[in-house]
């Protein structure tokens, strides 16, 4: 497929203010209404709710939460890219962390952007194997994050650009729960117009408003210049051009959402 080239874009840093940041205690009582011993789950020596226990209290100045975060939590619920049924329920659970006060800007955006990662593991065995062989846990684990996307929409004007954007991904990713937010999805696309988050945020808007057309050809566009992003992955025949286009959203969102102050 025949990626149209139009230049690369600038990148754009995404404010991390304002923060709505207020500290104090976060009710985790939540994770005790599960039996985590009786669901599978990836390597670890900790129990998912002692991890989680610690991330909220985790020391920044060390990278004590980066650490927990991405390499302790997230590899014993998305190890080597499987799901397991801890996975599913822990969505629930880093949602209700996303939207909270008692977290920095910093740590809601970490907490977005696992929930990106999480929802891609279905789209990229969708891409790799196909659709009718997703993992069922990926696809429960997929649609369950799909069930949290309005709890978290309805945080969209009290959070920073920075979270904003995982937040216009996750309603590309959804258009159904996401369709609330159009406008300003829309509206964070026109202001970010020209910049290489602009162009993902269109993508997303696309694939919000279920416009094929204007999705491929907005990723053709950003296949054109972002180098991160597999040249091929529009190639698949047969696929929904909603489902490989929701792939390199998720796929390049990543590196997007890094570039943040």
């Amino acid at each position: 497929m025949t990626n149209v080239d139009i230049g690369e874009p600038p990148p754009q840093t995404l404010p991390m203010r304002p923060d709505e940041y207020r500290g104090g205690p976060i009710d985790l009582a939540v994770l005790d209404g599960t039996d985590w011993a009786a669901l599978d789950r990836g390597p670890g020596d900790r129990s998912l709710p002692e991890l989680v226990r610690a991330l909220v209290t985790a020391r920044d100045d060390e990278g004590e939460w980066e650490y927990l975060m991405w390499s302790e939590l997230m590899g014993a619920v998305v190890d080597q890219g499987d799901c397991f049924p801890a996975t599913v329920a822990l969505v629930p659970i880093l949602a209700g962390l996303a939207t909270s006060s008692g977290l920095t800007a910093s740590r809601r955006l970490d907490l977005h952007m696992a929930l990106v990662v999480i929802a891609g593991r279905a789209l990229a065995e969708a891409v790799d194997v196909s659709p009718a062989q997703v993992d069922q846990w990926a696809a429960k684990v997929h649609a369950t994050v799909g069930e949290v996307v309005p709890r978290l929409l309805q945080r969209w004007r009290y959070q920073p650009v920075a979270i904003q954007f995982p937040l216009a991904v996750l309603a590309g990713l959804y258009p159904e729960q996401g369709s609330t937010s159009a406008s300003e999805v829309d509206r964070l696309a026109q202001e970010l117009a020209g910049t290489q988050p602009g162009a993902y945020l269109d993508l997303a808007y696309a694939l919000l408003q279920r416009d094929e057309i204007a999705a491929v050809t907005t990723a053709r566009r950003i296949l054109s210049w972002d180098e991160q992003i597999d040249p091929s992955l529009l190639d698949p025949p047969g696929l929904p051009a909603a489902l490989v286009c929701g792939h390199l959203l998720q796929q390049g969102a990543m590196g997007i959402a890094s570039n943040h102050e």
